[in-house]
């Protein structure tokens, strides 16, 4: 349907120009929001990794990643 007021480019309707500002920035948070769900893990394990191997902070991850490994159970038997 030609409805005036809405943009539509390869199928995909988009919203009107005038929507105001507070509304689009609603919108760019929860795209954010979705790619950090998304990419997260994956970026974190690759710039972990690099930091590991490329920089002079890796004995400072290592000692994180010991961390995480020894803490790992810690739900499971009544901490925290």
């Amino acid at each position: 349907c030609p409805c005036p007021g809405i943009m539509e480019l390869l199928g995909i309707r988009f919203a009107p120009l005038n929507t105001p500002l507070d509304r689009r920035l609603q919108t760019l948070a929860a795209c954010c929001w979705f790619i950090t769900l998304g990419f997260g893990p994956t970026l974190s394990i690759v710039f972990t990794i690099y930091v590991v191997l490329f920089t002079q902070w890796y004995l400072l991850a290592l000692a994180y990643l010991a961390w995480i490994w020894y803490d790992r159970d810690v739900c499971n038997k009544g901490g925290r």
